[in-house]
């Protein structure tokens, strides 16, 4: 097999590719704080920011060349592919991954659109993985990870740049003189093949014919499935099972495994915490209480960094102000129900207002989960203690804090928000009393004041 399809480094390359990781790790990590830091998310330690950086860019990468290889398998039996070393029977995974990455995306490219797809597949694996190590809702994870590596690689070339000049200089070949054009001219007929129409509707069948056959194998399946489940179907209204039968079947599989998914893993962590010593419950408290006094609850507004896009059309008043919202903070009412997680904020603020979910959806707001609160005294006063409005008292501040009870059936969840006016103001603290939390807060369409 030629060995321009794969990254031969000489030994000063791979100098030169060390000295670029080695540089490159801390300025990554450095723009993960401060990405997070733009969404009013707590950022990780610098030490941690260093693990977390490689390991979500090798997981991504990974899943690329997985699901790539897979495309690859799909579209072998292509005459154009088979034409390639990728369509010979000696061509596994393990030299796949050595292959260069331009030659990976032309043979991706091969099946219409795939590639668009399988990037959006990889981006949400990367989300998926930020929101494992960094505890933050998966919208948010996806839009720190573009905006993290759209700067990630900003710098990497500014970087790769710097060692390209210093090697010149020192009369040495850097990474950056690999020749990819090479590659691109050896198998220009393979991306820029005449007969592309012809390649396009040879790879389609053969991918037809893949999932025809993966078809016909789970087809038994499914059709158990349908057997069992024909006292229900049967009842259903006739579109209904037109859509079931024309691949449906498959979508409803996906989701009940997505649900099944979050349902073991919340299983998982009850099971983790009823194998914990002594009383949870008590645990939980002292948590608090050293979390208070080492001052990890403490909030300074001073320092939040306000919404990156304007505020649309709808806007929350808080006493007729309009504001934006900065901050959440969400606490169980006792040691009792269901635990809080920050995905429930949207749904908690929709509970007391309608729509005021959407609106925070486009504010980015800082959420953070307190431990259980015993009583709504309890939180006032820590809400108050560890929320700095950065104008002295008395005097006239954007900021507006509120906070109160909010009661969903039988659970009871302590709810601190704070708000920035549109205009300042002398209102400052809002304590809300027996849940009437409409007597404070109001939506109002842009030109209706």
């Amino acid at each position: 097999m030629d060995n321009i399809l794969h990254l031969h480094l000489t030994e000063t390359q791979w100098v030169s590719f060390i000295t670029l990781m080695v540089l490159g790790l801390p300025v990554t990590a450095y723009i993960l704080r401060k990405c997070l830091i733009i969404f009013n998310e707590e950022a990780p330690s610098f030490k941690k920011s260093m693990l977390i950086v490689p390991v979500v860019a090798l997981g991504a990468y990974v899943a690329f060349d997985i699901l790539s290889y897979l495309i690859l398998l799909a579209i072998r039996d292509s005459q154009t592919i088979q034409r390639t070393p990728y369509g010979q029977p000696g061509f596994g995974f393990a030299q796949w991954l050595t292959t260069a990455l331009p030659i990976k995306w032309a043979v991706v490219s091969f099946v219409p659109f795939i590639r668009f797809t399988l990037i959006l597949i990889v981006v949400a694996i990367a989300g998926i993985l930020q929101v494992l190590f960094l505890t933050i809702p998966f919208r948010k994870a996806i839009f720190i990870f573009a905006l993290q590596w759209a700067a990630n690689l900003f710098a990497l070339f500014i970087i790769s740049n710097m060692i390209h000049f210093i090697s010149d200089i020192l009369g040495h070949s850097s990474i950056t003189h690999i020749d990819i054009n090479a590659i691109h001219k050896k198998y220009e007929e393979i991306a820029n093949n005449p007969k592309s129409d012809e390649i396009v509707k040879e790879t389609n069948e053969t991918v037809k014919t893949s999932l025809q056959r993966l078809h016909e194998r789970t087809d038994p399946m499914l059709k158990d499935l349908k057997e069992n489940l024909k006292p229900i179907t049967d009842r259903l209204p006739a579109p209904i099972n037109q859509f079931l039968d024309s691949g449906g079947w498959w979508l409803v599989i996906g989701l009940l495994t997505v649900i099944f998914f979050f349902w073991a893993r919340s299983i998982w962590k009850k099971i983790k915490r009823s194998f914990r010593k002594g009383n949870p419950n008590k645990k939980k408290r002292l948590l608090s209480s050293e979390q208070w006094k080492a001052g990890a609850l403490f909030e300074d507004l001073a320092k939040m960094t306000p919404p990156m896009n304007l505020p649309g059309k709808e806007r929350v008043t808080v006493k007729g102000i309009p504001s934006r919202i900065y901050l959440i903070i969400l606490a169980k009412a006792g040691g009792s129900g269901p635990d809080l997680h920050e995905e429930q904020s949207e749904a908690i603020l929709d509970y007391i207002l309608p729509g005021l979910g959407d609106i925070s959806s486009r504010d980015y707001p800082r959420v953070r989960i307190w431990e259980p609160q015993y009583s709504p005294e309890g939180f006032t006063q820590l809400f108050l203690q560890n929320i700095r409005v950065p104008e002295p008292k008395g005097t006239k501040s954007n900021w507006i804090v509120a906070n109160g009870t909010v009661k969903m059936g039988r659970d009871k969840i302590y709810l601190g928000m704070a708000f920035f006016a549109d205009e300042p103001n002398l209102i400052r603290n809002i304590p809300v009393v027996n849940d009437q939390w409409l007597d404070v807060l109001r939506i109002e369409t842009a030109g209706n004041r």
